[in-house]
């Protein structure tokens, strides 16, 4: 088997000048299979990693952590506390720390939530210029037009 190359040494060769053929059609057929193959692996690891999460936080809460939130929460019913698994153990130590007084915990959680694919989701407009210009003054509205025109240029 033909030892693979890594695709960022061939564009730093560009960089410096270095013409490098571009790859036959079995070489670009070849890789194509071999970056299918890993896509694969790594979905799996991840969906074998979700499910193992999925698990341990279905698991019942130990009888020491049960006790620990009966002292915080001396309204909770034994039925409540009986039920009790690691994800609302989890929930209850998130609502009692804060959102913001601990970030390494919500960091964790976050974590967690994002693996298990309950992520919220983020919609961020990069296209839309919020720029106050009529702020600017002239001297300043030429000089990001001459900017904007030297970077067309090296486009």
């Amino acid at each position: 088997m033909k030892k693979q190359t890594n695709p960022n040494s061939l564009k730093n060769l560009k960089r410096l000048g270095i013409d490098v053929p571009a790859p036959t059609k079995d070489e670009a057929k070849s890789a194509g299979i071999m970056g299918g193959i890993a896509s694969g692996k790594a979905r799996t690891e991840r969906k074998t990693f979700k499910k193992m999460l999925e698990s341990m936080l279905a698991n019942k809460a130990p009888k020491s952590i049960k006790e620990l939130i009966n002292e915080y929460y001396p309204d909770m019913t034994q039925e409540e506390l009986s039920t009790m698994d690691i994800q609302k153990v989890l929930g209850l130590q998130l609502v009692q720390r804060g959102i913001s007084v601990r970030a390494e915990g919500n960091k964790a959680f976050e974590i967690i939530r994002d693996t298990i694919g309950e992520k919220p989701e983020e919609n961020i407009n990069i296209n839309q210029d919020t720029t106050d210009y009529e702020s600017w003054s002239v001297e300043d509205l030429r000089t990001l037009n001459a900017l904007k025109a030297k970077y067309k240029d090296k486009k």
